[in-house]
């Protein structure tokens, strides 16, 4: 097979803003697992584009798994110039999901597979790990997922004025992140009105396993939300990190935990420090 992101661009030519850039590797390797990390509201700023590139780094040089030194892949999607309407920007994640399963369908189906998607791009990955199905698709983690819109009715516009949206699906499980979109399912939740803060226990059809950072400074701000991808680069590079004895790698990673019942736990943001 020919380089995947040369058919991947070839597919959606007219269409603009899409784009896979390679991270690590000079050139796609079909004997090796693929990443994909994606971020939220735009490539840049406070939508987390240089943490999430560190990430990609942290995938191909010191992940513990079977994904180091694999493809990685970091993709971006148009998500700027619609700030000022939040609800069609956030609908926006449900066709580019499923565009990004067609590039998941160009991989050979003996290859691993994982997915990260920041913000609304958890929910971005959600969608394509819907339309998938692929068996390979071993693991898909939401770094603090969008809330507004994708929990409730409810979304702030940039004044802070909340507004109520009439007519809403973006909060049914197909059409957000949801636990069945892949093998494993992680969500890592470091804030609260800008990140996915549905009720205790209602989080569990959100993914197998509901990581919980709590008391950080600044919970409501959007450096809290940023903190999500601080989190997992610091899990992928530690492997002494546990959460109620438990190491973390393990719980994400381990296909053990596949089929358990979904989980929740809570871990200081020190652990992280």
């Amino acid at each position: 097979m020919s380089d995947p992101e040369q058919k991947f661009l070839e597919m959606f030519n007219g269409l603009s803003g899409y784009r896979l850039n390679q991270v690590g590797l000079s050139s796609y390797d079909p004997s090796k697992p693929t990443t994909i990390i994606t971020h939220g509201y735009a490539p840049g700023g406070y939508t987390g584009g240089t943490k999430l590139l560190k990430l990609a780094d942290a995938v191909y040089n010191n992940g513990s798994n079977q994904f180091r030194g694999g493809n990685v892949y970091y993709f971006t999607w148009p998500s700027f110039g619609l700030l000022y309407d939040y609800p069609k920007l956030a609908a926006r994640v449900v066709g580019v999901g499923k565009d990004l399963s067609k590039f998941l369908n160009l991989l050979t189906p003996s290859q691993d597979i994982q997915m990260f998607g920041f913000s609304l791009g958890a929910h971005l990955v959600g969608n394509a790990g819907e339309e998938y199905k692929g068996s390979n698709l071993k693991m898909i983690i939401g770094l603090d997922p969008a809330g507004p819109l994708f929990e409730n009715d409810l979304y702030l516009t940039p004044t802070g004025y909340a507004r109520l949206l009439l007519v809403n699906t973006l909060d049914e499980p197909t059409n957000r992140l949801d636990r069945t979109d892949a093998r494993r399912v992680v969500s890592i939740h470091t804030s609260d009105s800008v990140g996915y803060n549905k009720r205790r226990g209602a989080r569990k059809d959100l993914a197998n396993l509901i990581l919980h950072v709590r008391g950080r400074r600044g919970w409501r701000a959007l450096s809290a939300h940023e903190f999500s991808i601080d989190v997992l680069t610091a899990i992928l590079k530690r492997s002494d990190l546990k959460v109620d004895g438990y190491s973390i790698q393990r719980l994400f990673y381990d296909s053990h935990y596949d089929k358990t019942a979904a989980q929740e736990r809570w871990i200081s943001y020190k652990a992280f420090q």
